[in-house]
């Protein structure tokens, strides 16, 4: 027994000399990966139907609305269709006047204001429901406004636009943007990444940034976008 004993103690010695134990001395500096801890994410509570990508972008108060806000960007082919073709022609002569003529809008049913709404807001003295003329736009958001302030809106809408990329047809989608209209006319950005235009059968309903999807600046990030919501691609040029 004691041979059996002394036997053991020359192996564990022996062991311990060449280096088998654990190396308890602590790594390289260049090897130690700091804990980065995630960030903390804030819900946000005014998006129904799409996830924020970005911070929004300051947009330049718009010019005037007049037939000719900045120079012409060069033409593109046209998809077509006669009041979609006149759209996409004004927005690329910078041609406000003729734009803002082409958003006709639609009859909605008046609200008594409460703050920004889809519902457009009733005029004072008007009686809540009464049906007014009423054209779309938002970021995250779909507001309505009366036809009367689309001069803005097609002002800044010419002002940001660098070029006309497809047109987006909605399928049996309801909620967010794509509900506001049948076509959507999509043009490259320089605030937004991709900035659009609402068409109905007669004429333009409404304009809308694209901050709230992941479209990274390009008309087939917009196209993945919106083909989950059920869009479909009509034309691209």
């Amino acid at each position: 027994m004691r041979r059996l004993v002394a036997l053991l103690l020359v192996s564990v010695a022996f062991l311990t000399a060449c280096g088998t134990t654990a190396d308890t001395r602590p790594p390289p500096a260049s090897e130690v990966v700091p804990f980065v801890p995630p960030a903390t994410v804030t819900p946000r509570t005014d998006i129904s139907a799409a996830t924020p990508t970005s911070t929004a972008t300051a947009v330049p108060t718009p010019p005037a609305c007049t037939s000719t806000i900045r120079a012409a960007l060069p033409a593109a082919r046209l998809p077509g269709i006669p009041v979609l073709d006149d759209v996409i022609t004004a927005a690329l002569a910078g041609d406000c006047m003729r734009l803002r003529s082409l958003v006709l809008g639609r009859d909605e049913p008046c609200a008594v204001p409460t703050g920004p709404s889809r519902i457009p807001a009733c005029d004072a003295g008007v009686p809540s429901g009464t049906p007014v003329r009423t054209f779309y736009a938002g970021n995250c958001q779909v507001n309505g406004y009366r036809v009367g302030a689309a001069d803005t809106f097609a002002a800044s809408f010419i002002a940001d636009i660098t070029g006309f990329a497809g047109v987006l047809q909605r399928g049996p989608t309801t909620g967010d943007q794509l509900s506001a209209g049948e076509f959507y006319l999509a043009f490259h950005s320089k605030a937004y990444g991709m900035h659009l235009i609402a068409m109905d059968g007669a004429g333009a309903v409404g304009f809308f940034a694209t901050q709230c999807y992941d479209t990274g600046g390009t008309f087939q990030g917009l196209t993945d976008a919106f083909v989950k919501r059920g869009a479909s691609v009509r034309f691209v040029p």
